[in-house]
């Protein structure tokens, strides 16, 4: 199978992780994240449920591992491979 080549250019990939909208974005991300990992001690604990205290952790561990990959994203991980900059 033959890899298309990419119809956005590293120049414009690069534009787009400095524009300020991207940056904020990042950076809201970043902070949700720090309040996701803080919240994992203070409102999972569910006394004598067990089952629902696993659920919550559950939930807010997906999430922050849903942020993580987001952050991974807007920080350029994984847009443009060395092919593509060729």
């Amino acid at each position: 199978m033959t890899k298309k080549p990419s119809p956005v250019t590293p120049d414009q990939v690069n534009e787009w992780f400095e524009n300020p909208v991207t940056l904020a974005f990042l950076y809201q991300t970043r902070v949700e994240r720090e309040e996701i990992t803080e919240a994992k001690g203070l409102g999972a604990f569910h006394p004598f449920q067990p089952e629902r205290t696993q659920e919550v952790l559950a939930n807010l561990n997906g999430y922050a591992d849903a942020l993580d990959r987001q952050i991974a994203a807007l920080e350029g991980e994984g847009f443009m491979n060395d092919e593509d900059e060729e």
